[in-house]
């Protein structure tokens, strides 16, 4: 019987917790919840009192910040690139990134039928009609000099090209 109020005092204490964590408190403070026993009443009057005591103590701080470190970093090496292409040419023909560099395209097609496309590092936007906007995000993850290009028609024949370059991480 003895491990049944056992039993019991374990999962509340893990509803307490779950509710603690749905109520969206800032994540960057500590909690210490007091020592207190928690005395649990048997059914009937002939079994034995049992006394639970539990310490929760909830420190998201250190998991938290090294979340926010890392995205930090993260978001630091993210470039973001915006160009668009009309019949035969990008507005923007030179990209220059760092190896491991998050890198994003968002792609305009102000007129005609357009993408954008570089074979080595296997990414391409989606085709898109002028009006349209499209993106694509890749990691850069091959250093050298890649030329991107419209994969429409004959488009990379009439000009419609740029170069990618990735340089390599120092």
């Amino acid at each position: 019987m003895k491990a049944l109020y056992i039993l019991i005092a374990i999962a509340l204490i893990g509803v307490g917790y779950y509710w603690y964590q749905s109520m969206g408190i800032d994540s960057n403070e500590t909690e210490v919840m007091p020592d207190e026993a928690a005395e649990i009443e048997p059914a009937n009057d002939d079994d034995e009192t049992a006394t639970v005591e539990a310490e929760v103590t909830i420190n998201s701080t250190t998991s938290v910040d090294s979340q926010v470190e890392t995205e930090t970093e993260a978001e630091a090496n993210v470039k973001v690139f915006s160009l668009s292409g009309s019949n035969y040419e990008y507005d923007v023909t030179e990209i220059t990134v760092t190896e491991g560099d998050t890198v994003t395209i968002n792609f305009t097609s102000v007129e005609g039928f357009h993408d954008w496309v570089v074979d080595e590092l296997a990414v391409a936007t989606d085709r898109i009609s002028a009006g349209s906007t499209t993106s694509v995000t890749f990691v850069a993850d091959q250093a050298g000099t890649y030329e991107f290009y419209c994969s429409v028609g004959s488009h990379r024949e009439l000009g419609m090209v740029g170069t990618i370059t990735v340089e390599p991480a120092v």
